[in-house]
């Protein structure tokens, strides 16, 4: 470490070397000034980690002097300020030059000692957390191919959103949207330039490897238009990549493998060596189909419609490409939610049929497909509705709408005009749950949504019926696996 002493009284100056010199401090050099423009000349040259400053200098006082040594942004250095006077009519101009502490004069050479180890005590403990920073940074640097492989697969492999925000968290990547593109291993010795110029321009990139692919997630922490996508392509298109299937935009972290399956549909080779696999085929059709039963027994009718039409373009582009034919995709995907629909809700292969003329314009189809799809899966429910014991839906209709406020199971079975043991003998029958999990699964439900959207956690707590803040977090935890800190975290 280095020392300067900026004092204009020579026998002082010469006195306070001495002494620091004697004293068992980890100083290398000691720098020594007699006036403020000195100091200052001094610094510009051998930026030191400690000054001693005297206020009242020649040519430039000590404050001005650190002012301009500040000023340079070389070092942060620790600054004593050495004054004979009322140093309070110095302390606003002293604070914002950051000095460390006043030392009176004439000062007793101990408590300048005290204040240098003070110091070096202060610089060894912010040389250790940069050590640990820059050790940190070099093992994220390391590890960050591994982690972009590995979130990547997150996403292809549709696990839960919570562990792919940890993911993005570590790389420092915020999402807000995204898209994929899928692009042949043959030309893998482009992509670099490809991928360099894409971050280059203020985007993130997650990449991975799949047989003959590779695959790439466009993470923006901005909502992306099709005009930025188009932007993107000219780089692809100015390093000679050709063979490449774009997905559709998503501005929800788990349906980015919504826009991989589309990137698959889209990809553009050659259609005589195009091979569809039969397991992508299988774990497409099976994915949408989940999507829609999740949206479904959560009411979320608008994405649910949402799905259908990218359900419906998928067909559409299978049926151009003729990868199977649309019709065909459609006919398999009608066997899985048959099949499923049946275990579930009881609904007969019958009540499953579709048939859609792939000739009409796609408009057209998009709309008979949502229609159709949408009418069955509604019907499902309903009629799981129907065979559900009324009290029981009456019971979580009631909950869902006062999930809010002091709720009991008492009072709700009062309202239904039950027995408070017969009500929970329903519910438990009906949904395998007591009336306090059913509740707390409404309330953490609508906590994540407030969450998401920015407001604080105690008011999160408040609007969703917890009184209690402690409740509120372990009951957010044991459904969610994480704490409401922790979830704010990945937004």
């Amino acid at each position: 470490m280095d020392l300067l002493i900026a004092e204009d009284e020579k026998i002082e100056r010469d006195y306070l070397k001495m002494m620091i010199e004697k004293a068992d401090l980890p100083i290398e050099h000691i720098y020594t000034a007699a006036n403020g423009q000195e100091a200052i000349q001094i610094y510009s040259e051998h930026p030191c980690d400690i000054i001693l400053m005297d206020i009242n200098m020649p040519m430039k006082s000590g404050l001005e002097a650190l002012k301009e040594i500040r000023a340079m942004k070389v070092k942060d250095s620790i600054c004593f300020i050495l004054t004979s006077y009322d140093y309070f009519s110095y302390a606003k101009e002293a604070i914002r030059l950051h000095v460390e502490d006043f030392i009176l004069k004439p000062a007793d050479i101990h408590i300048i000692i005290e204040n240098l180890s003070k110091a070096v005590g202060i610089l060894k403990s912010h040389k250790n957390q940069q050590m640990q920073t820059s050790a940190l940074v070099e093992k994220i640097n390391h590890t960050k191919p591994f982690l972009l492989n590995e979130c990547a697969h997150l996403i292809l492999t549709g696990q839960d959103e919570i562990m792919i925000q940890q993911h993005l968290k570590l790389l420092n990547i915020q999402f807000s949207s995204g898209f994929c593109i899928i692009v042949d291993k043959s030309d893998d010795q482009y992509l670099k330039f490809v991928i360099q110029e894409i971050e280059d321009s203020g985007l993130s990139v997650l990449k991975t490897e799949m047989k003959n692919d590779i695959i790439l997630f466009i993470i923006a922490n901005h909502e992306m238009l099709d005009k930025n996508v188009d932007d993107l392509l000219q780089i692809f298109n100015r390093h000679h990549i050709s063979k490449y299937g774009i997905g559709s935009i998503q501005n929800d972290l788990e349906q980015l493998y919504v826009s991989y399956t589309h990137a698959i549909i889209n990809r553009s080779i050659d259609k005589e060596k195009q091979v569809y696999s039969e397991n992508k085929k299988e774990h497409e059709i099976n994915f949408f189909i989940s999507e829609w039963l999740d949206y479904l027994e959560n009411d979320e009718e608008k994405i649910l419609k949402e799905e259908l039409k990218n359900f419906a373009v998928a067909c559409i582009q299978k049926e151009k490409l003729n990868i199977g034919g649309g019709q065909q995709f459609l006919n398999d995907a009608l066997h899985v939610l048959s099949d499923k629909l049946h275990f579930q809700y009881g609904i007969t292969p019958d009540d499953v049929k579709v048939t859609i003329d792939f000739h009409h314009p796609h408009q057209t189809i998009e709309m008979e497909v949502v229609y159709r799809f949408y009418n069955i899966l509604r019907s499902a429910k309903l009629m799981k509705y129907q065979k559900l014991d009324h009290i029981s839906k009456k019971a979580i209709d009631y909950i869902k709408a006062n999930y809010m406020k002091q709720i009991s199971l008492n009072e709700v079975a009062e309202e239904l005009d039950v027995s408070p043991s017969y009500l929970s003998r329903m519910l438990s029958n009906n949904n395998g749950k007591s009336f306090v999990e059913i509740l707390n699964d409404i309330r953490i439900k609508e906590a994540k949504k407030l969450i998401r959207q920015g407001i604080i956690l105690k008011e999160v707590a408040f609007h969703v019926g917890f009184r209690s803040q402690s409740y509120f977090a372990k009951a957010f935890k044991k459904a969610v696996g994480i704490s409401p800190k922790e979830y704010r975290n990945l937004f």
